[in-house]
């Protein structure tokens, strides 16, 4: 469908806080759209603290916790499981460098952090 050269088509999706427009627009209707809030993570509080820096990461969390490396591939690299409260270091400097995906696991939720290897 190929739309006239002064039309637009505009597509809202619900982000969990938005009720939609009551009706079609009418020609040259102008909407605006106001954040309410600063951030959508001010109400998403993770139960881990991570930190990325110079080729390893810490994580530390006051719950039992699992984590995995996962490659650009999607190839497990490192996989480790923490019934401690601690904060945990690992050293990456042995993986080859690129993108990688740190999943962390607590309880039944799991939580991905993206890291760059230079």
């Amino acid at each position: 469908m190929e739309l006239p050269l002064n039309q637009h088509l505009v597509k809202f999706t619900n982000a969990g806080t938005f009720d939609g427009i009551a009706s079609f627009p009418v020609s040259g209707q102008v909407y605006t759209l106001t954040q309410t809030k600063t951030s959508i993570e001010e109400d998403y509080v993770k139960p881990y603290t991570f930190k990325s820096f110079n080729n390893s990461i810490e994580i530390e969390s006051e719950q039992k916790y699992e984590f995995e490396v996962i490659d650009i591939n999607g190839r497990a690299i490192n996989a480790s499981n923490y019934d401690l409260v601690a904060s945990n270091s690992y050293d990456l400097s042995s993986l080859a460098s690129g993108i990688y995906v740190v999943k962390i696991s607590i309880g039944n939720t799991i939580y991905s952090e993206k890291i760059t290897i230079l």
